[in-house]
């Protein structure tokens, strides 16, 4: 079956979003790592108003224990840009942010992060990022 998309339409769409995603993901966050090392970042932020945080189809949460979740937010970057912040490892094509172990700091206050997903794909390449935060 001939494919409907040329390369070049498919590059042209990717551009499209990173340029989308460039021109809305500007809210700073930092990325905490474990080992003091920060990195400020543009994202998307969205409120995160899920009711029930136990439960996700095909993801799990790695801070149940928490019973009190006082903010939780959902927080968005375009793949590439994480690549350029040195944050995606080149050689597996996997995200470098540890679940257990990093936080996002929003407005001044730590984030654990509880959900990561890359499940935004576009011709078997994954787009978008989203972090699920809360504290």
């Amino acid at each position: 079956m001939m494919d409907l998309l040329s390369q070049d339409n498919v590059d042209q769409f990717r551009a499209a979003i990173r340029n989308v995603t460039d021109t809305f993901h500007k809210s700073p966050v930092i990325l905490r790592r474990e080992t003091g090392e920060e990195f400020p970042l543009l994202a998307g932020l969205t409120p995160d108003d899920q009711e029930d945080y136990s439960v996700v189809q095909g993801e799990r949460y790695v801070r149940d224990d928490q019973d009190d979740v006082t903010e939780r937010w959902v927080v968005a970057f375009h793949r590439d840009y994480l690549a350029e912040q040195g944050l995606i490892d080149p050689e597996t094509d996997t995200v470098l942010i540890a679940l257990e172990n990093d936080w996002i700091v929003i407005k001044g206050k730590r984030h654990a992060i509880v959900k990561l997903s890359d499940r935004a794909i576009f011709r078997g390449q994954a787009i978008l990022v989203r972090l699920s935060v809360q504290r």
